[in-house]
């Protein structure tokens, strides 16, 4: 068992070092061996794999990733926890350690620099601090050429909506942008007392994959997002009204109509692929405005 899954040893270890986990971050760190191995068998690496981490920590994941895939590339923000796992991987030549905040680092090169030619990143793998799941998972949604697969640890509640039929109360905004990249996937639970030091709520594993052919294809991806985002601001009114800023009135009669979609509807009994329909009629309108 890798000695940081104890608590007594990471706390020392933190003592030690002068570290402590840093709440601005939202850091907790994994301390059950036993979902460790679990997490691990669940993103079903393979010899040829390159593996992104996000926030490695103290390296635990890490290294269980490192010992089953071809390559592993960390980036880690903490200053402390990156010596840290200087020291760790020092020997180990497929592991490659930067020092840097993902949302705003340059992936692209990275990428590009890390990367052996003809090949591309398989997996992107991360325990999110609960501050920065949604806007790290939508950048790596929207990364080309996309992974195969993101395996992220979220809150539970959060998994609740990203996994979220629609009609139900927690299908919305971000449920609609991960289902049109990916198809989400809940893995299982993790109890908060998992992870040290103890959130105040429960955690899930959730998987993006990216592979299946999109649930639809739209004429203009700003204006599906656009439109989406526009609906759900005011979710409880209905889409004649909700969109009419949006739209205005007459169009946005007419688009709906081109869609198959009642203008009494509220935004949270439509699919993925309803409001690609209802993006797209508004896309030929506006452009027959202009011819």
């Amino acid at each position: 068992m890798d000695k940081l899954t104890s608590v007594s040893n990471l706390r020392n270890i933190f003592r030690e070092r002068g570290l402590a986990p840093n709440k601005k971050l939202g850091q907790s760190f994994l301390v059950d061996a036993a979902v460790l191995r679990k997490i691990t068998d669940a993103i079903e690496l393979s010899p040829d794999d390159h593996v992104l981490e996000i926030g490695p920590g103290t390296g635990t994941l890490t290294e269980a990733l490192a010992e089953r895939a071809r390559s592993v590339m960390t980036i880690e923000l903490d200053r402390g926890l990156f010596s840290l796992l200087e020291e760790r991987f020092s020997g180990r030549e497929n592991v490659r350690l930067v020092h840097a905040d993902v949302l705003r680092c340059d992936l692209e090169s990275l990428l590009e620099s890390w990367l052996p030619p003809g090949c591309r990143l398989t997996k992107v793998v991360s325990n999110l601090p609960y501050c920065i799941t949604t806007p790290v998972i939508e950048k790596f949604l929207r990364l080309r050429p996309s992974p195969e697969c993101l395996i992220f640890t979220v809150q539970k509640e959060l998994a609740e909506r990203l996994t979220a039929s629609s009609g139900s109360r927690t299908y919305g905004r971000l449920t609609i942008m991960v289902n049109y990249f990916s198809r989400p996937e809940t893995l299982f639970t993790i109890g908060r007392g998992a992870f040290w030091p103890r959130p105040r709520v429960d955690s899930a594993l959730v998987a993006f994959r990216t592979g299946a052919p999109p649930r639809a294809a739209v004429k203009d991806e700003s204006l599906f997002f656009a439109l989406v985002k526009a609906a759900f601001h005011q979710r409880r009114r209905m889409l004649r009204n909700s969109l009419l800023q949006f739209v205005g009135g007459e169009c946005l009669a007419e688009a709906l109509g081109r869609a198959g979609l009642e203008p009494t509807l509220r935004p949270e009994r439509l699919s993925v692929e309803d409001f690609a329909r209802l993006a797209d009629a508004i896309c030929d309108l506006r452009g027959d405005d202009h011819e």
